[in-house]
């Protein structure tokens, strides 16, 4: 078996390092409460389907009880494993024959 080199250029390295700086300084934070527009982006749905007919199924999850900022009501959120969890508990089971 012939081993094969990986030459580094200079250039490389730098932009190597300098991916890694940007992933530094902005980290991706996965967040742990969705709206209604993170479930629908998740299920691959619409907004409205999403709102209609998912999010008002009395299996799902129900959302989180926060105020909103002037101590009104809040957008609904939800806690992302527990609308995960609701997916992988009802998906249609293969028939298999």
């Amino acid at each position: 078996m012939e081993k094969t080199q990986l030459s580094i250029t200079p250039e490389l390295l730098f932009h190597k390092i300098c991916e890694v700086q940007s992933m530094l300084e902005n980290p991706k934070v996965e967040k742990g409460l969705w709206d209604i527009h993170d479930v629908a982006d998740y299920c691959g749905l619409s907004y409205n389907h999403t709102y209609t007919n998912i999010v008002s199924d009395p299996r799902f999850p129900a959302p989180v009880d926060i105020q909103g900022k002037d101590g009104g009501k809040a957008k609904r959120l939800f806690v992302r494993e527990e609308v995960i969890t609701f997916f992988t508990k009802y998906k249609k089971k293969k028939n298999r024959a």
